[in-house]
């Protein structure tokens, strides 16, 4: 498997970018990210992981696949209810 990782500059600059598109574009609507993962088809993976780890997007073999930590689902959001 060839991995390969995002430089933190890059990681930080990618944050920012997506952050500011959400403040574009999203003004007081929520954004639910289960609904976009699923009209998406993403493989989207609930476990417990080390408390430092709160998600991660993998792209492997053409998908992508997210993980989520589920002991770091703030409360009351809809991703609670799968805790």
């Amino acid at each position: 498997m060839n991995v390969k990782m995002i430089s933190k500059v890059r990681k930080k600059y990618l944050n920012s970018l997506a952050q500011d598109i959400v403040d574009l574009y999203t003004w007081e609507k929520k954004i639910d990210p289960e609904k976009i993962l699923l009209n998406n088809k993403v493989q989207t993976i609930y476990d417990k992981y080390d408390a430092e780890f709160e998600g991660m997007t993998v792209f492997r073999d053409g998908e992508f696949h997210v993980h989520i930590n589920t002991d770091n689902i703030p409360q009351n959001t809809i991703l609670t209810l799968i805790k």
